[in-house]
């Protein structure tokens, strides 16, 4: 397993460092060869973990009086490194394709080298096992994610939508910080020893930590109220990185959320999970009520991606409600919702950014009301964009609609809670996310009639012609999946 990490990180290393030393006009594909290669390796160290049970633990090296710096592998961390790879894997391919058109006026090289030190932080941070080469890891990957969403910084819309995210970014890293000093104490920083220490700890404290650590992931997850940078920050972000923003690096949010809140520091009581329950319900249906009101591509989908961040924490809230009232059957169900729902819309979220981005390479513009009618032009775009429009709307036989029926089934467990209290929230809630998938069908139903349906009603959507092969087999792969 070790010699597996290596090699990826050697790959990451080798698209940091040799484009350096060739033409920019083969960087493109070297990308595109490299990222498809490290990703694979992903698959394969992380598959390994999740089909064996096989584990990882390294020690690096110790900081006196803080913690033993770590790497370890187990399956929650193994399940997010295949989700990562599944991700990562085709957005290279496509990032080669789309590469080229920044030739001769933005740097390549500098593309390269962020995109693969971002891909090593992806893989090292949910392999960190203590809170100091963990905060160091989230604080490199944030400032990569700012340069690579800053990418076109000629743009100033897009020089602002990334400051805004660095911003917002560190505070929600200050968040996270300040809730492992407050679990850890006095003690080590390692989150094994952390978590025998979070068991001892007063109820203030515990819920403190809880909410600073809840909120400061809750930044990168794109959760109700610290949401307001990320349909900017993925507006300006480049085709060629927008899919890893919005399948990869969102997910880390939800990892840290779930290793810190539900391994760490586990919730005792019902109040932690119905705070990650109606912050999850009111995330998704407000991230859903503004998707539908864009006509700008992008924008919809990261509002999109609000949204199913919110299921995905409704889910994990629910869990950590019956996990705590003592039902671990219905907690498991709920548990595997919120992860088999963070894998679905990697995937399908995914796909649908390598549509918007082949979009707006053949008619030049992502705005619905400029589009129509490019089903004749891109007609396999269209057969994958639909792929994933039907997923994330959740209708059989896709993969979204069991994962979102699976998370409506958790909340009618609730009738085996003691609480009336606690079951009326559940059905709200229900009831919310009810209405937020029926509002899902309506956003990408008005989504693929308007881009791809009609008459053309722009000059250059009449025009508008297919992708390259490595752009089309990219999005071929996903839509598989």
């Amino acid at each position: 397993m070790a010699a597996l990490l290596v090699v990826i990180l050697a790959l990451c290393l080798a698209g940091i460092v040799l484009p350096a030393a060739i033409s920019e006009h083969r960087i493109a594909a070297t990308v595109g060869w490299l990222g498809a290669l490290a990703s694979l390796g992903l698959l394969w160290f992380g598959g390994a973990s999740l089909i064996s049970g096989a584990s990882f633990h390294l020690k690096l090296w110790t900081i006196p009086a803080l913690a033993t710096l770590t790497l370890s592998l187990d399956r929650l961390s193994a399940l997010y490194l295949v989700s990562a790879g599944m991700v990562l894997f085709p957005s290279s391919i496509f990032a080669a394709a789309n590469l080229p058109g920044y030739l001769g006026r933005y740097s390549l090289r500098g593309f390269s080298a962020a995109y693969f030190g971002l891909f090593a932080t992806i893989v090292l941070i949910p392999l960190s096992g203590d809170a100091v080469s963990f905060l160091m890891l989230w604080e490199l990957m944030s400032v990569l994610t700012y340069l690579l969403v800053n990418f076109e910084h000629e743009n100033p819309d897009h020089t602002r939508a990334g400051y805004l995210m660095l911003g917002v970014g560190e505070a929600g890293t200050l968040l996270i910080a300040l809730a492992f000093l407050l679990v850890a104490g006095n003690g080590s920083l390692e989150f094994s020893s952390m978590k025998a220490i979070a068991a001892n700890i007063s109820t203030n404290l515990r819920w403190a930590a809880f909410l600073l650590a809840f909120f400061g992931f809750g930044v990168k997850a794109g959760l109700i109220p610290v949401s307001f940078w990320l349909p900017q920050a993925y507006a300006a972000a480049p085709a060629a990185f927008a899919p890893v923003l919005a399948g990869a690096t969102l997910n880390l949010g939800l990892y840290g959320i779930m290793r810190v809140n539900g391994v760490v520091l586990p919730a005792l009581t019902v109040g932690p999970g119905m705070v990650a329950l109606i912050v999850g319900c009111v995330t998704a249906l407000l991230g859903i009520l503004y998707a539908t009101t864009q006509s700008d591509l992008k924008t919809l989908l990261a509002h999109s991606s609000i949204e199913n961040a919110g299921m995905i924490t409704a889910a994990f809230g629910a869990g950590l409600v019956f996990s705590a009232s003592g039902h671990a059957g219905a907690a498991s169900i709920a548990f595997v919702a919120a992860l088999y729902h963070m894998v679905n819309h990697s995937l399908y979220k995914t796909l649908l950014f390598f549509g918007a981005g082949a979009i707006e390479s053949a008619a030049g513009t992502r705005n619905l009301d400029r589009l129509g009618g490019l089903i004749r032009g891109l007609p396999l775009t269209a057969l994958f964009f639909l792929a994933g429009a039907l997923s994330i709307s959740a209708l059989p036989p896709f993969n979204g609609f069991v994962s979102e029926w699976l998370t409506l089934q958790t909340l009618l467990q609730s009738a085996e809670l003691k609480s009336a209290g606690v079951k009326v929230i559940f059905a709200l809630c229900g009831a919310m996310l009810a209405l937020t998938a029926a509002l899902a069908v309506t956003c990408f139903v008005k989504a693929f009639a308007m881009g791809f349906l009609g008459m053309a009603r722009s000059e250059q959507a009449a025009r508008a012609r297919e992708a390259g092969e490595p752009a089309k087999f990219a999005m071929a792969i996903l839509a598989g999946f």
